[in-house]
């Protein structure tokens, strides 16, 4: 084992050394915080965040909040729907002014490819929904690169329309905020998202949050 003589202690304690000592650390906590998109992201990765999102995934839990309202008609409707892997539980208010439950079958499996595509398959109680389409990081109000924010243009559907399900927001192009994105676990939301029903003149209220894993 090396002896730290007189001179090798002086040498550590001097200024310059110091100095480059403390940048060093600086500059690592700099390097090592800027890996950390999300709020719940691990502080580091050795894999990219794009590396993270690839391959296939599904469900865990989730949460979907639906809140309808017709001016013209003079009606609302508020939807919760709690998700599990493999189920739902559906409670209602506001429909004819009586409150209503349901449960039913849930299933989520959505896969995003390297060259940016992705498929997804839903299915909730007696809807279903098969598409495919493209992925990328989207920019954020400023105009600068970001991977916070995903952003899926579906492309084609094989089953169901974009009203079918929930995941896809009622929506061909919709966006998730990456709230957490670890190798086998991913957590997104998108809330506050509302837009009018042109056909029925209904203003559409959207909060979804879903945590996915991969097996």
């Amino acid at each position: 084992m090396a002896t730290l003589t007189s001179k090798t202690t002086k040498s550590l304690l001097n200024p310059a050394f110091m100095r480059v000592f403390v940048l060093f650390g600086l500059f690592t906590l700099v390097s090592l915080s800027g890996c950390k998109k999300g709020e719940d992201d691990p502080v580091f990765s050795l894999r990219t965040r794009k590396a993270r999102v690839e391959g296939k995934w599904t469900i865990q839990t989730g949460s979907v909040y639906l809140n309808y309202v017709n001016f013209e008609q003079g009606w609302r409707d508020n939807l919760m729907f709690d998700l599990k892997s493999s189920t739902f539980f559906l409670s209602r208010t506001g429909y004819n002014g009586k409150p209503l439950t349901g449960t039913g079958v849930n299933l989520l499996s959505l896969e995003f490819a390297k060259d940016g595509r992705f498929t997804l398959t839903e299915t909730l109680g007696p809807y279903q929904l098969d598409c495919l389409g493209t992925w990328k990081f989207n920019r954020r109000s400023d105009g600068k690169k970001s991977k916070e924010f995903i952003e899926l243009t579906i492309s084609a559907y094989n089953n169901g329309t974009s009203k079918s399900t929930l995941f896809n927001q009622d929506r061909d192009v919709f966006t998730y905020r990456i709230l957490e994105l670890r190798n086998k676990k991913m957590v997104i939301e998108s809330s506050g998202g509302t837009y009018v029903d042109a056909q029925t003149n209904t203003h559409v209220t959207f909060s979804n949050k879903y945590t996915l894993i991969q097996n």
